[in-house]
This record gives C-alpha cells, sequence and structure tokens, in this order.
C-alpha cells in the first residue's frame, strides 16, 4: 500500500514482483534470529534475509515499479493481525494464531543522518481483561470527550525546530468522523480528519500533529485526544521533538550520541 496526501493505492503484485527464495525461520523467541533488510529506491524495493543465526543474506523478493514519492522516512515497525481464532480453529484442531511472540532486535537505516529527533512516549494503557489480556489503547467515553495520556520525561532545555504529538486512533462506531481533539497542556488544536476514509473500515490510523513548542512543559505533559463526533480509540501516543541540535541535553544514563561532525 502507498499513501500520497493521505490516498491509498492498493498495488496488485502481479507481474511486478519477482520470489527467489525462502529462510528458515527462528526456532522461538530465544534462539538465533534471522537478519532481514529492506532495500528500497523510488522505483524498486527488494527484501534480503538470511536463516536464523546465519550472516550469509540471499535475495528473497523483489517489488519493481513502484514509484515511491517520498523523499524521507521514518523506521515503523508492528505486527497486525484479525481475529486470530477465524475459521473455527480451535473446534476443528487447526493451528490458531490466538497468541504470538515478536523478537526484533538491532533495528537500524544505514542512510544518511538528515535529522536528530527525539521521542518522549506515553506509557501503554495496558488495561486487563478477565481472560489475561490487556488493552494497549485507550477509547474516550463518547462523542467531543477524550482519552488522556502522560507523556513522560520531557527535558527543560527544549532545543527543537518544531513538536508533533503522534498517535494512532479509529474511530469507535461505523460512523463519518470530521474533526479531532488534540490538547496538549490544557492548549486546544482542533484537527481536521485528513484521510478521504472516515470511518474505520480499514482499521487504524497514524497522525502527527505539529504542536507550538511553547506548549511543553518540564517532566510530564498531559496529552488529550478524542474526537467530534464519536469516540475515538487512541494508542501510541508521543511527542517528537524534531530536528534537534546536538547540544540538547539527555537524560541521565541514556545514550543519543551522533557521529562527530553530525548536525
Amino acid at each position: 500500500m502507498i499513501f500520497r496526501d493521505w490516498v491509498p493505492e492498493y498495488r496488485s503484485l502481479g507481474n511486478n514482483t519477482q520470489i527467489f527464495s525462502c529462510v528458515k525461520s527462528a526456532t522461538g523467541p530465544n534462539g538465533p534470529l534471522n537478519h532481514v533488510e529492506l532495500r528500497v529506491s523510488q522505483n524498486q524495493i527488494e527484501m534480503w534475509g538470511s536463516d536464523a543465526g546465519s550472516t550469509d543474506l540471499r535475495l528473497m523478493t523483489r517489488w519493481s515499479n513502484v514509484n515511491l514519492s517520498l523523499t524521507r522516512g521514518l523506521i515503523w515497525i508492528q505486527d497486525a493481525h484479525y481475529n486470530a481464532v477465524k475459521g473455527n480453529c480451535q473446534a476443528t484442531g487447526k493451528p490458531c494464531q490466538t497468541e504470538h511472540t515478536f523478537v526484533w532486535d538491532n533495528v537500524a537505516f544505514d542512510g544518511p543522518f538528515t535529522y536528530r529527533d527525539f521521542s518522549y512516549d506515553a506509557l501503554d494503557a495496558l488495561t486487563p481483561h478477565a481472560d489475561g489480556s490487556v488493552d494497549l489503547g485507550k477509547a474516550s467515553a463518547a462523542a467531543n470527550q477524550t482519552t488522556v495520556w502522560n507523556v513522560l520525561n520531557m527535558p527543560a532545555n527544549r532545543q527543537a525546530s518544531a513538536a508533533r504529538v503522534l498517535f494512532n486512533s479509529r474511530p469507535a462506531n461505523d460512523q463519518p468522523i470530521a474533526n479531532l481533539i488534540v490538547t496538549v497542556n490544557g492548549n486546544q488544536h482542533p484537527t481536521p480528519w485528513p484521510y478521504p476514509d472516515t470511518i474505520n473500515k480499514t482499521g487504524w490510523k497514524t497522525l502527527a500533529v505539529t504542536i507550538p513548542l511553547t506548549d511543553l512543559v518540564t517532566g510530564t505533559n498531559v496529552v488529550q485526544i478524542g474526537a467530534v463526533e464519536q469516540p475515538l480509540l487512541v494508542s501510541n501516543v508521543n511527542i517528537v521533538l524534531v530536528d534537534v541540535p546536538g547540544g540538547v541535553p539527555v537524560l541521565p544514563g541514556s545514550n543519543n550520541a551522533y557521529p562527530a561532525g553530525v548536525k
């Protein structure tokens, strides 16, 4: 899927996809892991991988004619699946997907340093259920109400070119949505819903809302997020200080050293 100005383009695999090889997966989270590389250019994406525990990379898949229009990127890793017991797997004895363990390690980007951003996170909700599951996100109680998040450890000396609130959300009901509510430490920022799809039929959406640096305070910042028209589901909330110069103070115990000479 490629998004341009919030509009998704669904690409058929078809003749633009070549599959060359597979790799042997890891046996578990404590064993040797696979090494995977995505090599991205404007018109081509390749995925290279190794067997678990091996350093021998081989080409797995190539997508051609992708026509990417981006000039910068953000690495974002998550797992997503829908209805893990669909197909009555428990009754039929087929393998179910209700429990997974995902492991990532040593995630990196080998391109040039074009920015220096610092992210300050709100903790997941971790609301427990009787079956042992937990909710990572929160839901606003009704239309025109908000979820509340505490974003921790904001430094006192905030040198940055901009600040942004990042979050994932989706409308709670299958009804159109037009306006989001984003408030930081009592400062309101009405935000139009930018996506052409105004209901939740295509799932969660990601959004970055630019706010004034003067909204921020040292330590804990209170972020409220909701929607005008209906309840909103919200998760993965953080505040990003954008393009921070090298002299910004960092938290004790952290290591944000960049190569010498890089701003």
